[in-house]
C-alpha cells in the first residue's frame, strides 16, 4: 500500500563475512538399483536466482531434475542457520530420450538470517516400495540484506480495518494460505521470466520494507512488506506478469479487488487494491493480458497496485523473476 512517509531508513540484520565456495553447484546422484535395473543417474543442475556467490534473503531457488528412472516425487528443502524450514514439492516437467525431468521452486524467506544453510533434494522412483529415496546435500549461504523502513500513518478508518478480528478477515486470510500452499498439475505452465504488471510506473514501496503502521488512536503496529507498490492513477490496466490460471478473483476485506494468478504448481503471483477485475476464476490467462484496474479498494491510502510472488508459500523478491526464468530448463 502507499502512505505518506514520515521516516524512511535502512535496517539491516548483523553483518555476515561470506564464507568461501557457497555457490550452488551442479551434482549427480546414483539411484539405487532395483534387480535387474541398472543404477540410475540423477543429474541435478540447481539454479539460484541473481545469487553471485550467496542467496539473499527473498530470492527464490529453483532445481531441475532428469532421472533415467521414473520419478514418483521430489522435495526440495532448506534449513537456515536459525534452525527455520522452507520446503517444496516437485512437478513433472518434461520427458526425453535421458529421461524425465522434475522441477521444483522454492522461497528463501526475507526474514531468513544470514549464515550457513543446507539444501536437500530428495528423490523418490516409481516401482517398488522397497525403493530407498535418494538424498542430494549442498551446503549454501545465506547473506545479509538491507531493508528499508517506514512509518505510515492510518486514519480511524484504515485502523479499524487492521485491527478488525472479525470472522471473515480471518476466514479470507486461511483461504489465502490454503491456496498459496497447494501445489496442483498446471496444464499450461509459465517456465520463463516474468514481466512487470505495469513497465515504467513509479515505485511507491519494496519488497521486505518493514513497516510501522501508526494507528488513529497513536497506538502502532510493525509488518513486513511481501511486494512491490506502483503508485499510478486510477483506472490504469493491470497485466498478468505471466501465463497461468487465474484462482482467485475476488473482494477480500484487507487486500480489496484481488487476483491470483498460477504459474506452476507452488508458484503465484498476486495483485491487490484493483479498481476492477477483468478475469475470472478458472480461465487461462496470458503474459501480459489485462486482468484489472488499478484502484484503492481495501487498505490503501491511496490508488496503487501491491504485486506479489509466493513460491512455495514464501513470498519472493518479483524483481529476481522478471531477470531470470522460473524454471531454467536449457539443456534440459
Amino acid at each position: 500500500m502507499t502512505g505518506v512517509r514520515i521516516a524512511r531508513t535502512l535496517l539491516s540484520r548483523s553483518a555476515f563475512a561470506l564464507a568461501a565456495a557457497s555457490v550452488l553447484a551442479p551434482g549427480t546422484l546414483a539411484a539405487q538399483s532395483n534387480g535387474a535395473q541398472a543404477d540410475a543417474v540423477l543429474a541435478l543442475p540447481v539454479s539460484v536466482l541473481k545469487t553471485p556467490g550467496a542467496l539473499l534473503p527473498g530470492d527464490p531457488l529453483s532445481a531441475a531434475v532428469t532421472s533415467a528412472a521414473p520419478l514418483a516425487a521430489l522435495d526440495l528443502t532448506v534449513e537456515l542457520a536459525d534452525g527455520a524450514r522452507v520446503s517444496g514439492s516437485g512437478f513433472p516437467v518434461r520427458s526425453g530420450p535421458a529421461g524425465t525431468t522434475w522441477a521444483a521452486v522454492i522461497g528463501i524467506p526475507s526474514t531468513a538470517p544470514a549464515g550457513p544453510a543446507r539444501l536437500t533434494i530428495t528423490a523418490r522412483f516409481t516401482g517398488s516400495p522397497q525403493q530407498t529415496p535418494r538424498v542430494y546435500e549442498q551446503s549454501i549461504a545465506i547473506a545479509d540484506r538491507v531493508f528499508a523502513v517506514e512509518d505510515i500513518p492510518l486514519n480511524f478508518e484504515l485502523s479499524e480495518l487492521r485491527r478488525t478480528t472479525d470472522p471473515r478477515r480471518q476466514a479470507e486470510s486461511l483461504a489465502l494460505r490454503r491456496l498459496l500452499t497447494t501445489w496442483r498439475p498446471v496444464a499450461r505452465p509459465h517456465f520463463g521470466p516474468l514481466r512487470l504488471p505495469l513497465p515504467g510506473a513509479r515505485r511507491t514501496a519494496g519488497f521486505g520494507d518493514r513497516r510501522r503502521y501508526r494507528y488513529a488512536d497513536g497506538d502502532t503496529d510493525t509488518t513486513i512488506h511481501n511486494g512491490v507498490d506502483f503508485g499510478v492513477p486510477a483506472g490504469t490496466a493491470v497485466a498478468a506478469a505471466g501465463g497461468g490460471t487465474v484462482v482467485m478473483a475476488r473482494d477480500r476485506m484487507v487486500t480489496g479487488l484481488t487476483v491470483v494468478v498460477e504459474h506452476l504448481p507452488g508458484v503465484y503471483s498476486l495483485y491487490y487494491h484493483l479498481e476492477s477485475v477483468a478475469v475470472q476464476e478458472g480461465r487461462y490467462v496470458a503474459a501480459g493480458e489485462t486482468i484489472g484496474a488499478v484502484g484503492s479498494t481495501g487498505l490503501a491510502t491511496g490508488p496503487h497496485l501491491h504485486w506479489e510472488v509466493r513460491a512455495a508459500g514464501v513470498a519472493v523478491d518479483p524483481d529476481t523473476l522478471v531477470t531470470a526464468p522460473l524454471v531454467d530448463l536449457r539443456g534440459r
